[in-house]
């Protein structure tokens, strides 16, 4: 925070962390972590607030070890947190939606037996991911517990929606499609969704997360050069690499390579991500 890193620690006797998603204000961070406290490398998802980790639980319907859980997304209050628990037995992953202490399974697509939910709205009512059914994996939301297929770009069989916006109105993610047969980033509203094209050269796009309304989508693609390079899409400018928006912004990012971007502020002028600097970190 305000420029220095603190380290969430660990449940139990764990060795690792990770965090992913933090809500509004900061003061709510998800994640997942190592917890060797009741059986080996045993990980659950956990909610850290006020200097404190805390394990999240387990879907009550797995009955036998390994069960593990990971958290992906948090209300803009806090107050709901998603994810998807492992059936170690069955080897089954259920999306699942914690609040009041409660975790609860979010269930399957007809005739699927797998489901991941990785974004959530600021309120808590929209949460996104992705089932499968038996014949593909598919992008899905689920509004209010109700779950619905987002479907597919056109001449696609599989998608997978990553993020959505904070009114929960935009879903963001990628599809298989039939121009090129690779993936191509989506914006999902209204019941429709739509492919946001690829960088210059380029035939894969990915669209990891949208600002409040979502009318700013982050994600990477790869260019004409076949390396992966983050991107950022908007309304106005369609999609455009952001070291080339830095670059025309007077920013020095020689021998930095920007390989993801997996964030996206509300406002849409903060984005967030990973690459490798110039000392190759």
């Amino acid at each position: 925070m305000n420029g220095t890193v603190t380290a969430l620690g660990v449940l139990g006797t764990g060795a690792s962390s990770y965090a992913t998603a933090v809500s509004n204000g900061g003061s709510v961070v998800v994640g997942g972590s190592q917890d060797n406290s009741s059986s080996p490398n045993e990980a659950q998802a956990f909610m850290w607030t006020g200097g404190v980790m805390s394990g999240l639980g387990f879907l009550p319907s797995c009955s036998s070890a390994p069960c593990r859980s990971a958290a992906t997304g948090v209300s803009a209050d806090g107050s709901v947190v998603v994810g998807y628990a492992y059936y170690g037995s069955s080897n089954v992953y259920e999306a699942f939606r914690f609040t009041s202490n409660t975790m609860t399974g979010l269930g399957f697509m007809s005739g699927g037996s797998s489901s991941v939910a990785f974004g959530v709205s600021a309120d808590g009512s929209v949460i996104v991911g992705q089932a499968n059914t038996p014949n593909n994996t598919i992008a899905v939301e689920w509004v209010n517990g109700t779950l619905t297929s987002l479907g597919f770009l056109p001449g696609g069989n599989t998608s997978y929606a990553q993020g959505v916006s904070g009114d929960g109105s935009v879903v963001v993610g990628y599809s298989s499609h039939d121009f090129s047969g690779e993936d191509q980033a989506f914006r999902w509203t209204n019941g429709t969704m739509k492919g946001l094209g690829f960088l210059q050269g380029g035939d894969q796009s990915y669209a990891s997360a949208a600002n409040a309304d979502g009318s700013v989508v982050v994600g990477y693609g790869l260019n004409n050069n076949r390396m992966y390079r983050t991107v950022r899409w908007t309304r106005s400018g369609g999609m455009r690499a952001i070291d080339d928006l830095l670059i025309a912004a007077g920013v020095n990012i020689t021998d930095w390579q920007l390989n993801q971007a997996t964030g996206v502020s509300a406002d849409g002028t903060t984005i967030v991500g990973y690459g490798t600097d110039p000392n190759g970190n």
